[in-house]
């Protein structure tokens, strides 16, 4: 999303930790906020992803949606959407592997894995899943 698509604009003068709430709310949906759209303003406010999941918690607005498939979609039934996925796994353990910190696996990294491969970010969440390792150290905060 380029900066001119994002209504949240930085204006002159505001505090940034104003205008970053002010554009949290503005954006949240029913005290939600997808983990799409919150890459996005952080993209267009030229801030971290960290910074908008603390603001939104602070603002008590839940994150949702999660582009890993792990948390945040209460519209299924359950708020977990991953599955384990033995062919993923095959494709894509030598990767993931590689990018275990800790004995888990940091969103970041698996952001990346998914780039490089050119797969979606679930198929990465799956194929961890299928291996036994954790997605850990949300880029929003969300967990650990």
């Amino acid at each position: 999303m380029s900066r001119r698509a994002c209504p949240a604009r930085i204006a002159v003068g505001i505090p940034m930790a104003t205008e970053l709430r002010r554009a949290i709310r503005e954006a949240a949906r029913e005290e939600r906020l997808s983990c799409t759209r919150a890459f996005e303003l952080a993209d267009a406010l030229g801030t971290q992803a960290l910074a908008i999941g603390r603001e939104a918690t602070a603002l008590g607005i839940r994150i949702t949606h999660c582009q890993l498939g792990l948390f945040g979609h209460a519209e299924t039934g359950k708020g977990r959407i991953v599955v384990s996925d033995p062919q993923a796994a095959a494709d894509l353990a030598a990767a993931i592997h590689a990018a275990l910190r800790e004995g888990g696996l940091p969103c970041r990294k698996a952001w990346e894995i998914a780039q490089r491969t050119d797969r979606p970010r679930q198929d990465v969440a799956n194929a961890a899943q299928a291996l036994g390792i954790r997605v850990a150290t949300c880029q929003l905060g969300c967990f650990r």
